[in-house]
C-alpha cells in the first residue's frame, strides 16, 4: 500500500495507474456511484455532509491506498463529501479564473450523441 495525502495536493501529484490521467482515488470514489447508481440520486447529495466518523475512516483508508474499503460503506453522503473535499482543497484549481468562461461554455456545447 502506498500512503498519499491528497488533501491540499496539486492534481499532478496524485497517484495514477500507468497510462491513466485520472487519479486512482477519484476513480475509486466515482466508481462507488457507478456501482450504486441509486446512491447518486440521494436528495442533497452534494450539499449535505456525510457522517464525520465515516468520512475520517474512509479517508484514512484511502490515504493508505486501501481502495477496496469503498465497497464497505453504504454512506453515500460521506463519499460525496470526500469528493468535495478533494476538489475544494486542491493545491491549485483545476480551472483557473483565466479559463472560467471557456470552461463554463463547454456545458453549452452539444456532444455528437445529442445532435
Amino acid at each position: 500500500m502506498q500512503v498519499q495525502d491528497f488533501l491540499g495536493a496539486h492534481i499532478a501529484e496524485f497517484i495514477c495507474d500507468e497510462d491513466e490521467e485520472i487519479p486512482n482515488v477519484l476513480t475509486v470514489l466515482f466508481s462507488y456511484f457507478d456501482e450504486n447508481p441509486d446512491n447518486f440520486k440521494a436528495v442533497g447529495l452534494f450539499w449535505k455532509s456525510g457522517k464525520e466518523e465515516v468520512e475520517m475512516w474512509l479517508m484514512e483508508e484511502l490515504w493508505k491506498g486501501n481502495f477496496d474499503v469503498i465497497h464497505e460503506t453504504t454512506e453515500s453522503y460521506s463519499v460525496a463529501s470526500i469528493i468535495k473535499k478533494i476538489f475544494w482543497n486542491l493545491g491549485e484549481p483545476i480551472c483557473t479564473y483565466k479559463f472560467y468562461e471557456e470552461f463554463k461554455s463547454l456545458g453549452d456545447e452539444k456532444t455528437e450523441a445529442e445532435t
